[in-house]
């Protein structure tokens, strides 16, 4: 049984459009856990209804604990109710109907699997490819995915291991998340997919599958750059570096960090990039 974690924050219209596209899938082995992470009222009225009109979703409501600590409740559920499998998948996405067997056959075919992860398109642009791979850039801490920050050119559409898994959309197994453990709560939102990755690939390799497709509505919850997910990126990329780095190489990375965060800061002129910086050394973590 694989269980597939959602996170809705005041997006039941995503959540609902998401969840259908789910039930038209041709593996019908899953269950949906809907995480409601402090929605309005009538958001939460509305997931408890659909609830009662299926056996395939359940919901949890609890106040904002962020993209990690939702997941991580939704996880903790999962393992509980025997899960083989958990997916985390964002709320704003449709998937295709064959996504869930094709990235569970990754299992089948190749060893040592700690995480796979579909091919994700532009919900809005369905012939713009998204997601296809990544990787962590150690000199700057940030990290680099091909079709959003790298041209494809190039690249196979055959299965492929990959450095970086994206929270949008990542499927593991009940083994692999028992030896890795659960996401990092500080981050609250954006890095801690990165953080992830890097502990996934400890013990495990992590998988492309490009027979699996999702689209994806890009950063419906927070808004595209908006301040709230510019505070975070600035914040949690230093957070990320600190935790993640060593060395020479974490001194460096840290140093061009906190200098673009500056750059961006006075080039937006907008403070929150220097606000995310601050409070990284006051060491603020979680929500702000």
């Amino acid at each position: 049984m694989t269980f597939i974690i959602l996170i809705n924050y005041n997006g039941y219209a995503d959540t609902l459009e998401c969840v259908n596209s789910i039930f038209e899938n041709e593996n019908s082995e899953y269950r949906i856990i809907i995480v409601d992470n402090g929605s309005n009222s009538n958001d939460v009225e509305q997931l408890l209804k659909l609830e009662t009109t299926t056996n395939k979703v359940k919901v949890i409501v609890q106040e904002n604990l962020g993209f990690s600590g939702g997941n991580n409740v939704g996880i903790k559920y999962a393992l509980e109710h025997g899960a083989d499998y958990i997916c985390l998948l964002n709320n704003d996405t449709t998937v295709e109907k064959n996504f869930l067997s094709e990235l569970i056959n990754v299992f089948k075919l190749c060893s040592n699997v700690g995480a796979v992860c579909p091919i994700i398109y532009d919900y809005y642009d369905k012939d713009n490819i998204t997601y296809m791979g990544g990787y962590i850039n150690y000199k700057n801490g940030r990290t680099c995915i091909y079709g959003m920050d790298i041209d494809l050119s190039g690249r196979s559409m055959e299965l492929q291991k990959t450095d970086f898994a994206t929270g949008c959309c990542l499927l593991m197994p009940h083994d692999a998340i028992e030896q890795v453990g659960l996401l990092c709560e500080d981050y609250f939102l954006y890095y801690e997919d990165s953080d992830y990755s890097l502990k996934i690939r400890e013990k495990y390799d992590i998988y492309l599958q490009p027979k699996a497709k999702i689209y994806h509505k890009e950063s419906v919850s927070t808004g595209n750059m908006s301040d709230l997910k510019n505070y975070y990126l600035a914040r949690n990329r230093l957070f990320f570096i600190k935790n993640s780095f060593v060395g020479v190489q974490k001194v460096k990375a840290l140093v061009v960090a906190m200098l673009s965060n500056i750059k961006n800061s006075i080039k937006n002129r907008n403070s929150v990039y220097l606000i995310g910086t601050l409070d990284f050394f006051r060491k603020k973590i979680g929500r702000r």
